[in-house]
C-alpha cells in the first residue's frame, strides 16, 4: 500500500490520541491534586534520518523501511506536569494538602500507588481511606487506623486524635527524570522513595490542592489537534482518490 496513506493514517491516529489525552485533562480539572499530562511526539528529524538508507546504497533498488506505519511522528511518551496546584480551603479535618514535592502513598489491592489527592474519609472499619476506598499508608507502609475523636495533622504529617499521636503519614518523593505511570483518577505508579523526614514538604489540614490543568492552554491544544486531524483526513482522502484513479486508468486502451 502507498506509504503516503500510511503516513496520513498514523497522523490521524496520533492526533486522536492527543485529543483523548486533552479530554482526560479537561475532565479532571475539578479532581484535587490532578496533574496535567502532555503527549510527547517523536522528533521528526530523527525519525526521518533513521528512515534513510545507508550511505552509498542504491536509492532505486534499496528496500528502505518506512517505519511502523509511515514517517509520521508517533507519540513517544506522556509528560507529567508536577507544578503545584493552588490551595482550596474546605475546613474538613480529613482533607489534606501536600505543599512542595511529594505524594501520598495508598494501597489499592496489592499495589502501592501515589497520589496528590488528599480528599480522605474514615472507612466503616476506622481506616483512613481515599474517596475510592484505597487505604492511606503510614510511614512504615501500614494502613492508618483513625479512632473516633478530634483529628489533627501537623505540617510534618504527624497524626493525632484527641491530642494523642497515633501515626505518621507515609509520603514519597519521585526523583527528577523518574517515570510515573498514570493509572486513572489521579493515581500513579512509579519508583517513589519514602519520605521519612520531609524537609521541603509540608502538609496542610483542611485544604485540598486544586488541579494544575490550565483551561485556555488545553482548549488551544485541542483546537490544534482537531485541525491536524482534519488535515490528515483530507490528505488521506486525496491520496485514496488519486490511487483509485490510477488503478482505474491502468490498462485502458484509448479508442
Amino acid at each position: 500500500m502507498d506509504s503516503g496513506i500510511y503516513t496520513s493514517a498514523v497522523g490521524m491516529l496520533d492526533e486522536f490520541n492527543v485529543e483523548d489525552n486533552i479530554a482526560n485533562n479537561l475532565a479532571n480539572m475539578q479532581t484535587p491534586g490532578f496533574k496535567e499530562r502532555s503527549a510527547v511526539q517523536q522528533n521528526f528529524s530523527e525519525l526521518l534520518y533513521a528512515s534513510q538508507p545507508p550511505a552509498g546504497t542504491d536509492l532505486v533498488s534499496s528496500d528502505t523501511p518506512i517505519g511502523r506505519f509511515g514517517r509520521a511522528p508517533l507519540i513517544d511518551s506522556y509528560g507529567l506536569d508536577l507544578a503545584q496546584g493552588s490551595p482550596r480551603y474546605t475546613g474538613s479535618p480529613l482533607d489534606l494538602m501536600i505543599v512542595g514535592d511529594g505524594f501520598f502513598r495508598v494501597r489499592a489491592g496489592r499495589q502501592t500507588l501515589l497520589t496528590r489527592n488528599g480528599s480522605f474519609r474514615r472507612s466503616a472499619a476506622g481506616f483512613l481511606v481515599t474517596q475510592d476506598g484505597y487505604q492511606v499508608l503510614g510511614d512504615k507502609g501500614q494502613p492508618i487506623k483513625v479512632p473516633s475523636g478530634v483529628l489533627a495533622v501537623d505540617k510534618q504529617g504527624g497524626i493525632a486524635v484527641d491530642g494523642r499521636r497515633i501515626g505518621q503519614l507515609g509520603m514519597a518523593r519521585v526523583q527528577a527524570g523518574q517515570p510515573l505511570t498514570a493509572t486513572g483518577n489521579g493515581y500513579y505508579m512509579g519508583p517513589g522513595r519514602p519520605l521519612t523526614r520531609p524537609q521541603s514538604t509540608a502538609v496542610l489540614q483542611g485544604y485540598l490542592e486544586t488541579s494544575n490543568v490550565d483551561l485556555s492552554t488545553q482548549t488551544s491544544a485541542m483546537m490544534s489537534a482537531q485541525r491536524a486531524y482534519e488535515a490528515n483526513s483530507r490528505l488521506l482522502q486525496m491520496q485514496d482518490e488519486a490511487l483509485s484513479l490510477a488503478v482505474g486508468d491502468v490498462g485502458k486502451v484509448s479508442t
